[in-house]
């Protein structure tokens, strides 16, 4: 599922769109995204990764996997597995709503 709109991904993280948008700014003046008008759709936009965005995720990614994997080092497999369907039937409902 792909998280392209502002819309999509204040949802998706929980916050609201002025806070959204704020941190929007910040990463456009980083070079980091860049936001896009739909060609199919002119009244909505399209948040992108800049290839400097794309390098700095592909840097941090294996430290997000460490930390992921030290937070869940604390629980038993089978409570990893009952966290993740939760998470995921969470994930899921926001976007079927």
């Amino acid at each position: 599922m792909a998280l392209d709109s502002p819309s999509e991904i204040a949802t998706f993280l929980g916050i609201d769109a002025s806070d959204l948008s704020r941190l929007m700014r910040k990463l456009e003046t980083k070079h980091l995204i860049e936001r896009l008008t739909d060609q199919k759709n002119r009244s909505r936009v399209i948040i992108k990764l800049t290839a400097h965005g794309k390098k700095l995720a592909q840097k941090i990614r294996p430290h997000v996997r460490q930390m992921e994997t030290t937070v869940m080092s604390v629980l038993t497999d089978s409570e990893q597995k009952t966290l993740l369907k939760i998470l995921k039937t969470m994930c899921v409902s926001v976007f079927e709503s």
